[in-house]
């Protein structure tokens, strides 16, 4: 009786000595559950894996990578967590595709994420090196630093909005900066001449208090007009908030 007693703590023992050392890997790695996933699915979500024959329902914990494409119907919204926490929230009736999303040598994350229609919303929170940027129709948008903005595509107008921090807009060969508070609202050139020239590639679609612009190669401001178009080396003195008419 008392041998069975000690080969059973003998065996309790052996079988915590097994499992201890996983346990305590798992504690000290919580980067391995930390990699970029759906943390959120609302509704009917798919997702499409490039080279993949067809569309696959989204759960959430699916892993996103390179190539991969989710799409909400109506009444659906999904959410993307990155591994620095870095968040992406799709509303409804909106596709985007992750184009670019790996690291470089250095481990900094590359990600370009192209939103081909509806609208999304990004808290980005960048390590390092790191670089984002969200293509969206003719325009290009690069926030700087740690930052929360919401961008649009539909019925052929791209709308921004940033909320804290800022980001770059540029379109061909035209940039803007918006801060925070900022809005900017404008219908990407259809016309390849027009763009190539810088025709209205950016325009300001709203205008409230006074903005000035500034050409080059003038030495003095002159006043902005609605649908003034933002060319290349053009400075605005924007004096009160540029919100966008919808």
């Amino acid at each position: 009786m008392r041998y069975d007693r000690i080969r059973r703590v003998l065996v309790v023992v052996v079988a915590r000595l097994i499992f201890l050392p996983a346990v305590l890997l798992s504690q000290q790695n919580p980067s391995q559950v930390r990699s970029a996933h759906l943390s959120f699915v609302s509704g009917g979500v798919t997702l499409h894996r490039a080279g993949a024959p067809e569309e696959i329902p989204a759960r959430v914990n699916m892993p996103i990578e390179q190539g991969l494409e989710v799409s909400t119907s109506g009444d659906s919204s999904a959410s993307v967590e990155l591994e620095n926490g870095s968040m992406i929230r799709l509303s409804e009736l909106t596709k985007a595709n992750f184009t670019q999303f790996n690291k470089d040598a250095d481990g900094n994350q590359q990600l370009v994420l192209t939103l081909q229609e509806g609208y999304a919303s990004f808290r980005i929170i960048p390590e390092h090196e790191d670089i984002y940027k969200v293509k969206i129709a003719d325009a290009t948008l690069t926030p700087y630093g740690k930052t929360d903005f919401q961008t649009g595509f539909k019925s052929g107008m791209v709308a921004v909005h940033v909320l804290t921090g800022a980001i770059s807009v540029s379109a061909h060969s035209s940039s803007l900066t918006l801060g925070k508070g900022k809005k900017l609202g404008y219908q990407p050139s259809a016309d390849a001449e027009a763009a190539k020239s810088h025709a209205r590639v950016v325009r300001l679609s709203y205008l409230s208090g006074t903005v000035m612009v500034k050409r080059p190669g003038l030495a003095e401001e002159e006043k902005a007009m609605v649908n003034t178009p933002i060319q290349e080396g053009f400075e605005l003195s924007i004096r009160t908030v540029i919100s966008n008419c919808e």
